[in-house]
């Protein structure tokens, strides 16, 4: 099975030399902190270029956009690693969602995969923080808003099942 991350060509040095730093990731999003892949290539290929567009704009220069395509055993991963699957966005995967947002998604799992929740509910957890929603609004709200999938590689274990193909520029 192939795997893609949408990226930006500056941090490719930085993979491609020192490999993947789990801890560079963001820690409130979906599935918590780690590193972000698709099987879509389109949808990694939003993710670079909405990268590259948002950089661009604060930094005032262009970046460039790529995708890395990872193959892995998905059998020999499923069978080694603590893995979680959400297969859809039901009441379950949208309260691992905003707890992981909440910063209080469970550790044990090495790889998490399931729907991607749209990025407009990136904003969740002040507005439950601020009691604007509360959390079970923000559990409907979730689930409301998906797209695409994703899986998050949250350990090293698991990294290390990421066998890297090629580097694809935008």
């Amino acid at each position: 099975m192939y795997l893609y991350h949408g990226t930006l060509s500056i941090h490719l040095h930085s993979i491609l030399e020192f490999g993947i730093d789990i801890s560079k990731g963001k820690v409130s999003v979906d599935f918590g902190q780690g590193f972000y892949l698709t099987n879509d290539f389109s949808q990694a290929e939003k993710w670079a270029k909405g990268l590259a567009e948002t950089y661009s704009k604060k930094m005032g220069k262009k970046f460039i956009p790529v995708v890395l395509k990872y193959e892995v055993n998905e059998s020999k991963m499923n069978q080694l690693l603590n893995v979680k699957e959400f297969r859809t966005s039901d009441e379950e995967w949208a309260r691992f969602v905003v707890d992981s947002r909440l910063l209080q998604s469970p550790e044990e799992y090495d790889l998490v995969i399931g729907p991607l929740a749209d990025n407009k509910v990136h904003t969740l957890k002040k507005r439950i923080e601020y009691g604007i929603i509360s959390y079970e609004e923000a559990i409907e709200e979730v689930r409301q808003k998906v797209h695409g999938n994703q899986y998050a590689f949250r350990t090293s274990k698991a990294i290390g099942f990421l066998k890297r193909g090629q580097v694809i520029s935008l």
